[in-house]
């Protein structure tokens, strides 16, 4: 008892100072670009090493320069938890269901969720150059590695973060899994869970994952090969069927409906947030739908306006989305044409990427707009 009493207090203190440390790093930068900074979990309650410490690019938002405390930095995002609904997190749980290891992801003192750089940017190819390439940041990454001891970590990402960890890593299935090693702690990369991930995929990463944590399987190419090559031949056959060319429209809308683990509260309408839904539809080449969630048969905006509709609109507008000109009666607060996501020019397939990347920042966004003004 003394001793695990004794380890208990040694990594909070450790994580005190590694905060301390990432405050004198980070702050001056972020004063300097007036940008906010933020870690994920709430690491003050880690008591003992975690099973597994899930490491990603950066946080996905966008905030001002505000200064804080290590105490507030350890706390973490109060936007997080083991049952939020973003894509990157539901994605992550859709793998480790598939190796039969979801449990770790369910509980808060089990694992840890951080990222290589804490600076929040509205996408990863948001950050410069200046704050991607600088190592004295990725160090302090490696040093909560030290600190934490998980027994796996996993990086989200191989160029922007597993890249920036491991220097020469080995790859275990080609550009679907890497290896290296931190001192004596696994590291393996994946392709970010904020991608499409077909269920091949996430079965053959989340088998493969599973029993290297459990010590099934070495880390080794020619074993996991071997042992796994059922999955990874499904996998292999599933790539080769999906070309740009040959995707419709359609595929864009059952996939968000399959991938998007968000609550569904009318048919084909999702809760993104309190008061906000959205839709996928081919209809029309295809398009985006945000409504509010009190919307009903007949509803109209224009007579039974919405909380600051004004400004939400008005936001919609400027991330792509188009009022349709529907006559009188107003039913939705706008439309966004898949065309108009990046996306599109690299293959129908890659806008399922952009909408749920898209849909994870506009709930809380339009939440912020709706309440902004309210007493």
């Amino acid at each position: 008892m003394d001793n695990q009493k004794e380890q208990e207090g040694t990594i909070q203190e450790k994580l005190d100072k590694w905060a301390k440390k990432v405050l004198e790093k980070y702050d001056k930068i972020a004063e300097d670009v007036n940008m906010s900074y933020y870690t994920q979990s709430n690491l003050s309650i880690i008591k003992r090493s975690p099973k597994v410490l899930i490491l990603g690019i950066n946080p996905g938002s966008t905030g001002a320069y505000k200064k804080i405390s290590a105490e507030t930095f350890l706390k973490g995002n109060k936007f997080f938890s083991a049952s939020v609904k973003w894509h990157i997190w539901t994605g992550l749980i859709k793998i480790f269901k598939a190796g039969g290891i979801q449990d770790i992801l369910e509980n808060e003192k089990e694992f840890v969720f951080s990222n290589i750089f804490h600076f929040d940017t509205h996408k990863a190819k948001d950050l410069s150059n200046e704050i991607k390439n600088n190592p004295e940041l990725v160090k302090l990454s490696e040093e909560l590695i030290n600190i934490l001891t998980p027994k796996m970590v996993i990086c989200l990402g191989m160029k922007d973060c597993m890249a920036k960890l491991i220097k020469s890593s080995q790859q275990l299935i080609d550009d679907e899994l890497s290896y290296g090693t931190i001192g004596d702690i696994p590291v393996y990369g994946i392709p970010h869970t904020s991608k499409y991930y077909t269920n091949e995929e996430c079965m053959m990463i989340g088998r493969v994952l599973a029993s290297l944590y459990k010590g099934d399987v070495k880390p080794e190419k020619s074993e996991i090969s071997n042992r796994f090559k059922e999955v990874i031949d499904a996998f292999q056959e599933r790539k080769k069927q999906i070309k740009p060319g040959n995707i419709l429209n359609t595929m864009i809308e059952d996939a968000f409906i399959r991938f998007g683990g968000l609550d569904m509260v009318d048919d084909k309408w999702y809760k993104i947030s309190d008061n906000f839904i959205v839709r996928v539809s081919h209809v029309g080449g295809g398009e985006v739908i945000i409504r509010e969630s009190k919307y009903k048969n007949g509803y109209n905006y224009l007579i039974e306006p919405i909380r600051n509709q004004d400004q939400i609109i008005e936001y919609l507008k400027n991330v792509g989305y188009e009022l349709k000109n529907d006559g009188a009666r107003k039913t939705s607060l706008g439309h966004k044409p898949f065309k108009k996501y990046e996306e599109w020019k690299k293959g129908p397939q890659y806008v399922v990427l952009g909408i749920l990347k898209e849909i994870d920042e506009l709930g809380p966004k339009l939440e912020d707009l709706y309440d902004k003004y309210h007493l």
